[in-house]
């Protein structure tokens, strides 16, 4: 297992840099691990009600949605932000799964090649985030690239003119010269849509995130995100450890990095982010920055903050190999069992 490990990496014009005070080895099942040490005396029991590990189940999923979506919001060159709201003639709302479905087959379809060799937009892929609104009606808002324009069409005036309404977003957009577009295809299959080119990925990035952040808790889709395969992910540019052994001075570099990443974080895009992670109950309770937190995410526009210069910092703040702190128990606390850990809390907290 590595510890006090910072993970940097390039996601985009934006990098993310990950804390993990307590770094556990990928595929290690750490409840396995818990329910084991709790069997043999080294833990104790899990103080948490079942009403609270739902709470912290409910809220590690959706801090984990909004990771993986910003992620791939930033790692990918999209080429427009699609709206789209579903007819309530043509789609059930109570099934939600089928809609999924639909668009799931709908991109194969259009990727499927005919006896040509050719296909409608073999590059097409999505990102779309489902929002259920309090009269129940389903939007979708996502990210598509790989669209030609032969399968968009512009709203004109005569259209907003027209004997049937459009929405006023759409009216006015028009109304104000602004080129944005619908799909024929989506048109009969979902109901309105808006297509409107992306000028500034970042920004559109941020936006769908904060946008989604206002009612990802109460999501009642089995899945989050819809996306496609094969979409790019961020990519690992270097890793760094804090390397003090004493508690102390590990608290102290903690800080000294949330710090650092604080004033570079994007701001009022949710750019500091915290996750909860498994933890011990012999460590449960203590006060130090090393133990309390146990996660950060920062998220930093490499157009303010450029990516090397956060290299530079991390390089000259932390090490570049690992290193491993094993707690100094006292002799008559060497054999490990309940009651002496009952006695090594207690002169913790003495």
């Amino acid at each position: 297992m590595e510890s006090q490990v910072i993970r940097l990496y390039k996601m985009g014009n934006t990098s993310k840099s990950v804390l993990q005070p307590s770094c556990v080895a990928p595929g290690v099942n750490t409840r396995a691990v818990h329910e084991f040490n709790v069997q043999s005396g080294y833990c104790l029991p899990d103080e948490q009600t079942e009403e609270e590990r739902a709470r912290e189940s409910e809220r590690a999923s959706i801090s984990r949605s909004l990771r993986v979506v910003r992620e791939l919001a930033a790692c990918n060159p999209w080429s427009y932000f699609v709206t789209i709201t579903l007819s309530p003639e043509k789609w059930d709302r109570e099934n939600p799964e089928a809609l999924q479905a639909a668009i799931r087959e709908e991109s194969k379809r259009w990727k499927r090649k005919n006896k040509k060799g050719e296909s409608k937009c073999s590059g097409y892929k999505y990102l779309f985030v489902p929002e259920r609104h309090k009269d129940g009606s389903i939007h979708l808002h996502g990210l598509v690239m790989g669209l030609p324009l032969t399968m968009i069409e512009p709203y004109t005036m005569e259209e907003v003119r027209g004997s049937t309404p459009l929405p006023a977003y759409i009216c006015n957009k028009v109304r104000e010269g602004e080129s944005i577009y619908h799909c024929p295809e989506w048109d009969s299959l979902f109901g309105y849509n808006l297509i409107e080119p992306i000028r500034d990925l970042d920004k559109v990035s941020s936006y769908l995130i904060k946008y989604i952040s206002k009612d990802l808790g109460a999501c009642t889709f089995a899945s989050r995100y819809w996306c496609s395969r094969g979409l790019q992910r961020a990519s690992l540019v270097a890793k760094f450890y804090i390397a003090e052994t004493s508690p102390y001075g590990q608290e102290t570099k903690i800080k000294q990095y949330r710090t650092y990443m604080q004033e570079r974080a994007i701001v009022g895009s949710k750019g500091m982010m915290y996750s909860e992670s498994y933890r011990p109950a012999i460590f449960r309770g203590r006060t130090c920055e090393s133990q309390k937190l146990m996660s950060v995410v920062a998220y930093i526009d490499n157009r303010i903050y450029p990516l090397f210069k956060i290299v530079q910092y991390l390089e000259s703040q932390y090490a570049k190999t690992p290193n491993h702190h094993i707690p100094n128990f006292s002799a008559e606390l060497q054999i490990i069992n309940v009651e002496n850990i009952k006695k090594w809390r207690a002169k913790q907290y003495a």
